[in-house]
């Protein structure tokens, strides 16, 4: 049995259900939309409260109501609440719909009681009914990992700066202006963020009128968050979403040239009151060496979860990316049947001159000549680290040096840029 498609069936599709003690898991009714909103608000923020109302009062290809699954009282408040939108990822030249649980909130009375499990039961059971072998969710450390996610894709962190120890090192770049963005600037940050995205191997479009929403509806008075943008002569040349509450900024999405990067985050170092600036960003670009020669403070990493529906579907979604890294190679006549196992499961890859024309999918062993633990599967998808990092760290990964040599090619390490869909 491949994981994570038998967790559904304890409470299937059927809603709406009773959880006992009076609470009832459904979907909202049309006449509970703003209560839905002012729940989210309530519980998760302004700013997610700015959000699911933009995706509630007006019709959202990502979202809409029906999409939202509600654990009510007996009275009819509003215990817990989680949403399942669906969304485009791009991997490479190859794009396909991935799933996105979104929203997740419980009041803190009705906390611990498997709510929260209970919803997502009923998502995974979605997923599979709409074929979404894929799906994806940022968030609390550890906590989706009871609900069969892991962590697969690497958004790194280039570190931290104070105005204390790094304001005096930041010389800004002549003739480059930053202000917050407005509507207006909704196209030139389209176009940033596609050029900035096409520099790496993951990410995901933006919709046009989202962007337009956001940049006019955020400010650090309203929710804490902005959207930033430098001109050089009126020309956008690089843009940034700041997050800054309690004194501390944290920037991210940085797109644009690196005297653009300098000068956004320059200008926000300066900002009255702020203690520390968090950075986010790719270590190997120019900004992310510049970032690391002004010797930032250290900061943990983060990445995004992911969750592997169907194992056999999600090597399919994957196939043109399979075979173009096959045709750089020395691999690229392979012709061969590659049993991967994954112990409680196996998927084989079958390749005729490079070309992938069969995914198979196999019973679990104890033994496979390939072995790969199941909580790797997410990672090597969607290369959250090298073959040989994964070799190296964990001792149930088995192969031969040829095999571990296709491995690698099969699965390299890739840079994702990701922005929240709103």
């Amino acid at each position: 049995m491949e994981p994570n498609q038998t967790d559904a069936s304890h409470f299937g599709a059927l809603l709406p259900r009773e959880l006992g003690d009076g609470l009832v898991l459904r979907q909202p009714r049309e006449d509970e939309r703003e209560a839905v909103i002012e729940f989210n608000r309530e519980f998760l923020g302004e700013d997610s409260g700015l959000e699911v109302g933009y995706i509630l009062r007006q019709p959202h290809p990502a979202v809409g109501l029906d999409d939202f699954l509600l654990v009510v009282t007996a009275e009819g408040q509003i215990a817990s609440s989680l949403c399942l939108g669906e969304l485009a990822l791009r991997v490479g030249l190859t794009s396909f719909k991935i799933a996105q649980p979104e929203f997740v909130a419980t009041r803190p009375q009705f906390r611990g009681r498997g709510l929260v499990r209970a919803q997502f039961a009923v998502l995974h059971e979605w997923m599979a009914r709409r074929g979404l072998a894929l799906a994806m969710i940022g968030g609390i450390s550890y906590y989706y990992r009871q609900f069969g996610y892991e962590y697969g894709i690497d958004l790194p962190r280039l570190g931290a700066l104070t105005p204390e120890l790094h304001a005096d090192l930041i010389v800004p770049p002549p003739g480059i202006r930053v202000r917050r963005a407005m509507p207006g600037d909704s196209p030139a940050l389209a176009r940033l963020l596609t050029e900035q995205a096409a520099q790496v191997d993951v990410s995901n479009p933006l919709r046009l009128e989202d962007l337009e929403w956001s940049v006019g509806v955020r400010t650090f008075e309203n929710n804490d968050i902005e959207d930033w943008i430098a001109l050089f002569e009126d020309e956008a040349v690089g843009s940034a979403r700041i997050w800054y509450k309690d004194s501390v900024g944290t920037m991210f999405g940085l797109t644009g040239s690196l005297a653009a990067g300098q000068a956004l985050i320059g200008v926000m170092l300066a900002q009255p009151g702020l203690l520390r600036l968090n950075i986010d960003g790719q270590a190997e670009s120019d900004l992310g060496r510049w970032v690391a020669g002004l010797e930032p403070l250290p900061r943990a990493g983060y990445a995004q979860y992911v969750r592997v529906n169907d194992p056999r579907q999600a090597f399919e979604l994957f196939r043109t990316e399979f075979e173009r890294r096959l045709a750089t190679s020395a691999f690229a006549r392979l012709s061969r049947e590659l049993d991967l196992g994954f112990y409680r499961f196996g998927v084989q890859l079958v390749f005729q001159q490079g070309r992938l024309t069969a995914v198979n999918s196999l019973p679990g062993e104890q033994s496979p000549k390939i072995g790969l633990p199941p909580d790797l599967l997410p990672r090597l998808l969607f290369g959250f680290r090298s073959v040989d990092t994964f070799k190296e760290v964990y001792p149930d990964f088995s192969a031969s040096a040829e095999d571990l040599e296709l491995l690698r090619v099969l699965f390299p390490r890739l840079r994702a840029f990701l922005r929240f869909f709103i």
